[in-house]
């Protein structure tokens, strides 16, 4: 467990077969900050937002699912025992919801279609028996 900020770089991330992520890799913990433009509060009480985002071809849904799942093992560790850490806001509601309506949306489509398509046939068939029979 780090004693001190600078040696949260050394956390290892991830894991893949022999090579190991830190945190040094992809980010750069110190104890600077920007100027605090916002106060927050939750409950009353204040507290401190820190906002995620995804980057680049991320799935917003998988992003914030390993973030999920990271948030109770952090609450272990011997430095935020005191920390209340926990979500705030959940964008990613409104992707899968996007995404939801986008899947009903092509099976309406696609039923209509064959619904479309099992008339036409049906219709033709009656058509073309009508046909032979009046032509005999």
């Amino acid at each position: 467990m780090p004693n001190t900020v600078a040696e949260m770089n050394d956390l290892p991330i991830r894991a893949v077969g022999n090579s190991t992520t830190y945190l040094r890799d992809v980010a750069q913990v110190s104890e600077a900050f920007a100027p605090q433009t916002n106060i927050v509060r939750q409950d009353g009480r204040r507290g401190t937002l820190v906002s995620m985002l995804k980057s680049g071809d991320a799935s917003t849904t998988s992003v914030v699912a390993r973030v999920r799942q990271m948030l109770p093992s952090n609450r272990d560790h011997s430095f935020r025992r005191r920390l209340k850490i926990q979500p705030l806001a959940d964008q990613s509601v409104f992707v899968t919801s996007a995404v939801s309506g986008v899947v009903r949306e092509a099976i309406i489509a696609v039923d209509s279609a064959g619904t479309l398509a099992q008339t036409h046939i049906h219709d033709g068939g009656i058509s073309a028996s009508h046909s032979r029979q009046s032509s005999t």
